[in-house]
């Protein structure tokens, strides 16, 4: 139990992930992996400090699944800081909490979106700060003139992005009171040539004309009457589910971020059902628990994770429900004796759809590939031997060199490939059916 309910506490971690990086010449950056699992953060926090002769920490930055810890803990641990970097935490009131537990902070970064309606708090703009940022990557930041002349951090270090946007229309949706699609002010159009180079943009005025007509005029231009991805992310989860599936219909391929919350998106893998390829990450749902009756849905494609922004929690009982074709899981935090059980589950006919898999793990220890394949019978393949694989989809074949060879129990053959990526490594596992093998 945590300062608000149940939460994480910050337990002695596995391993440590230290990065040298120099600005002026990236070329020189390094990283390693440290380990010690009876020392605690604050030790560890500690030796780094001792290490590199550098006792203070610049900035803390709180993202991803951070709402899911002990704000007190936290604190506890890192102590006050001059900079704090408030992100896309998935939750309105720990990003207030943040606030509060970090008080007095001279430099600021926030987004317009971890506040409740995207509204900055009017006392939180008037503290006297050296330094705020109001940052916003993909969407635009909605602040007022009030809302600027309120500001009272030092002006020479204030800086300001401004995006022009009409007055939204707010009616009452499917569950409340929600934005509607109105007439867009303009449409920008992206096209995209089979290299970088050809690539061209315009951007289409015409305000009497609903968001419905410019999507059939556009795909009646391109001659393209079909929608192969629709991406819900930021403040999406404001606008009325309804009113977007009548607009757009269904879509081969769905992904859903940080929508700010839980009930939308599942309302919207409700709506949109069936989808064949699916983008999620964990902390969609609740207590970053992917629901099992996702994982059990016969997508040809589903990708779990955010990149290196947040770790992808997924037991071993989850990893073996998953009946897609195509599977991808991103910063899986899985130690190597858990992935050896999985595959050894393979071999006895778990996941029997499975085509592809990729793994990339956020646990990295020495010996770790020794480990994944303790007890399995494989073979392992001369490097200078091409078989070209060709997974499900559009996708275009690719060419496996070498690679370590295992069997199922009903004879079908998979080969394992190991890819040292930094800063995390990563397995890929392909499935040599009969209608993924390209002849030569």
């Amino acid at each position: 139990m945590g300062a608000y309910g149940q939460k994480k506490r910050l337990t002695e971690p596995q391993t440590v992930l230290v990065e040298v990086i120099d600005y002026t010449d990236h070329s020189e950056d390094t990283g390693s992996v440290w380990e010690n699992r009876d020392s605690t953060m604050k030790d560890w926090l500690e030796h780094l400090q001792n290490v590199f002769n550098y006792h203070k920490i610049n900035a803390i930055w709180f993202d991803g699944n951070s709402s899911e810890f002990d704000i007190d803990d936290v604190k506890e641990v890192f102590g006050n800081k001059s900079t704090v970097n408030v992100g896309r935490t998935g939750c309105f009131a720990f990003n207030r909490s943040i606030l509060q537990n970090f008080f007095p902070i001279e430099k600021l970064s926030i987004m317009a979106e971890s506040f409740q309606d995207s509204k900055i708090p009017p006392n939180l703009l008037m503290q006297n700060r050296f330094t705020l940022t109001i940052r916003e990557n993909s969407f635009p930041t909605n602040i007022t003139l009030n809302d600027l002349l309120l500001i009272n951090t030092s002006p020479s270090l204030l800086e300001l992005g401004f995006y022009r946007e009409p007055d939204m229309y707010w009616g009452m949706g499917a569950h409340g009171r929600k934005k509607k699609l109105i007439a867009p002010q303009s449409v920008k159009v992206n096209e995209y040539g089979p290299i970088v180079s050809e690539y061209s943009s315009s951007t289409l005025e015409k305000n009497e004309l609903t968001m419905q007509y410019w999507l059939k005029h556009l795909q009646d231009i391109f001659n393209y009457h079909k929608i192969d991805f629709i991406g819900f992310a930021f403040n999406s989860s404001q606008f009325d589910i309804n009113d977007i599936k009548e607009v757009f219909g269904t879509a081969t391929r769905l992904m859903i971020g940080n929508t700010g919350c839980h009930v939308f998106n599942q309302v919207i893998l409700e709506r949109f059902s069936p989808i064949e390829q699916l983008n999620i990450k964990t902390s969609n749902f609740p207590n970053s628990k992917v629901p099992e009756r996702i994982l059990m849905q016969n997508f040809e494609d589903l990708e779990i994770g955010d990149g290196w922004l947040e770790t992808t929690i997924l037991s071993l009982d989850q990893q073996v429900l998953i009946n897609s074709k195509s599977i991808s899981m991103d910063s899986l935090r899985m130690p190597a004796k858990e992935l050896n059980k999985f595959i050894k589950l393979w071999q006895r006919g778990s996941n029997p759809r499975m085509e592809f898999l990729a793994v990339v793990y956020a646990i990295a220890n020495q010996g770790d590939k020794e480990v994944m394949l303790k007890d399995i019978k494989h073979e392992i393949i001369p490097a200078n031997r091409l078989r070209k694989f060709k997974a499900t989809g559009n996708r275009m074949p690719e060419e496996i060199e070498g690679g370590i060879d295992i069997v199922r129990v009903d004879g079908v053959k998979a080969t394992i490939r190991f890819k040292n990526r930094y800063p995390s490594p990563a397995l890929e596992l392909f499935v040599w059916f009969d209608h993924c093998t390209v002849e030569s």
